[in-house]
């Protein structure tokens, strides 16, 4: 099993979802902002739940970017790397709930970013794979 396993593919695909959910943090914010006076940053911005989606489908997006960047730089063995990089996001994020920062976030992200981890990072490894099927 360890021989299927690429560990530089799992470790760009953490630090690709590390890059693209700092990113997304910073986007959502401007983004909320630009649209109009959504976001009131005098008080706690996490309450306000149009900021909190966004942050969701941002941090999805993350968990794609990961399973996909995992797939191209683990060949032969995309999905299950892309899985095992989706399991180290499960586990990273559970341990969410014990972060000062991502506690303040409420529970349904907190629960929803978890139980998206894995099999958004398998659709990014299976797009990849469709990827790389049709060129």
């Amino acid at each position: 099993m360890l021989e299927r396993f690429y560990f530089f593919g799992v470790f760009l695909g953490l630090m690709a979802a590390s890059v693209s959910a700092l990113v997304a943090g910073a986007l959502a914010g401007v983004l909320l902002a630009c649209v109009g006076n959504v976001v009131d940053f005098d008080s706690n911005f996490l309450e306000n739940t149009s900021f909190v989606v966004v942050a969701l489908v941002l941090v999805s997006i993350a968990y794609l970017v990961a399973g996909f960047v995992t797939a191209r730089y683990s060949p032969g063995e995309e999905i299950f790397n892309a899985g095992a990089t989706g399991a180290l996001l499960l586990f990273l994020a559970t341990g969410a709930f014990r972060n000062p920062f991502l506690a303040q976030f409420p529970l349904w992200f907190n629960v929803a970013s978890a139980i998206l981890a894995l099999p958004l990072a398998i659709l990014g490894g299976r797009a990849y794979l469709h990827r790389a099927r049709s060129a």
